[in-house]
């Protein structure tokens, strides 16, 4: 096997790894908060990736790093899919609640990523 495919094999077990620890803390904490779950997750998803994008850039085990917290523990734990199932229900349920779900959802996401980009370049 060359050295760059074997590269690419060992840094997808490493994204595979994270994203199993991610996809189980995503289940913890929809089977323990229900219904709110999935919304605090995505926002706590979306400060931790914007955190951790600023605290680990240019550091010695960036990539490893990268691959494993923020590409596969985060992308697991934080799914768009999801996101997209719940707005689905709550669209069906009123054309209104289904749209403030999105709304909210993203301005939440996007101010937990400014939130960790600040506190992250500090």
């Amino acid at each position: 096997m060359s050295n760059r495919l074997s590269h690419r094999v060992v840094a997808a077990l490493v994204v595979g790894c994270g994203g199993a620890c991610g996809v189980a803390l995503r289940y913890v904490c929809i089977a323990s908060f229900s219904g709110a779950a999935l919304f605090v997750a995505n926002i706590v998803g979306s400060f931790c990736l914007a955190y951790l994008h600023e605290r680990v850039s240019g550091k010695r085990n960036e990539q490893v790093i990268r691959l494993f917290v923020m590409t596969g523990m985060l992308g697991s734990f934080t799914t768009f899919s999801s996101v997209t199932y719940d707005a689905f229900v709550l669209f069906q349920q009123s054309i209104l609640r289904g749209f403030m779900y999105v709304v909210v959802m993203t301005f939440c996401c996007i101010v937990a990523a400014i939130g960790g980009t600040v506190v992250g370049k500090r």
